[in-house]
């Protein structure tokens, strides 16, 4: 067992078998993932095609996302457990194909530690209808006292509340990486986390 220590003052134990570095995959990573965003966007958009329902779905044009929530770690007892903010922008192809870009906050229970994620999002609305189920993604990168690998996938429920206003709810998982201590020697480990989010795009 290695003693470590988190640069933001908590200490953990972990295996010397759990270390490992991930910078380079991660690029690699990345490079894919938006790699496969830009082929189901393509596909979304070329194969657009009436979906069931009340027709009273997600409009075409911009589209912009604020949502807050909180994402229990239970790798750890939920000691990264934390409150969570995001925002994201972009452009809503089809009733079931939208691609943007933004940013969170996440306040950890450590105080004085803060997470801000910059990332990419896709997200499809299954049904062209005033409630439809929905799945999302963001991956990106955290950055501040939380550096490391942001991927953060979820499935919801979207309530059409006016023309172009919808309010959502979601479950989900955030795969994070972060940097910790050994001795002398900086290396990444995992706080991941479920996610609840409530929110509203417009």
């Amino acid at each position: 067992m290695w003693f470590v220590k988190r640069r933001f003052n908590i200490f953990l134990y972990f295996q010397k078998s759990d270390i490992y570095i991930f910078a380079p995959k991660f690029k690699i990573m990345i490079r894919r993932l938006l790699l496969v965003f830009a082929l189901v966007a393509s596909f979304l958009v070329s194969n657009a095609k009436p979906l069931p329902g009340d027709g009273r779905g997600v409009l075409k044009g911009y589209r912009g996302f604020f949502d807050i929530g909180y994402a229990y770690g239970y790798r750890d007892d939920n000691l990264f457990g934390r409150a969570l903010f995001t925002t994201s922008h972009g452009y809503q192809f089809c009733p079931y194909g939208f691609f943007g870009v933004g940013f969170g906050t996440a306040y950890l229970h450590n105080p004085g530690t803060v997470s801000v994620p910059v990332f990419a999002h896709l997200r499809s609305d299954l049904l062209n209808n005033s409630i439809t189920p929905f799945v999302d993604v963001k991956v990106g990168y955290s950055f501040t006292d939380v550096e490391g690998l942001y991927f953060s996938p979820s499935l919801g429920c979207r309530f059409r509340v006016a023309k172009r206003v919808g309010l959502n709810l979601s479950l989900g998982y955030t795969l994070q990486k972060s940097s910790v201590y050994v001795l002398f020697w900086q290396v990444d480990t995992k706080i991941d986390a479920i996610t609840f989010k409530f929110g509203i795009d417009f």
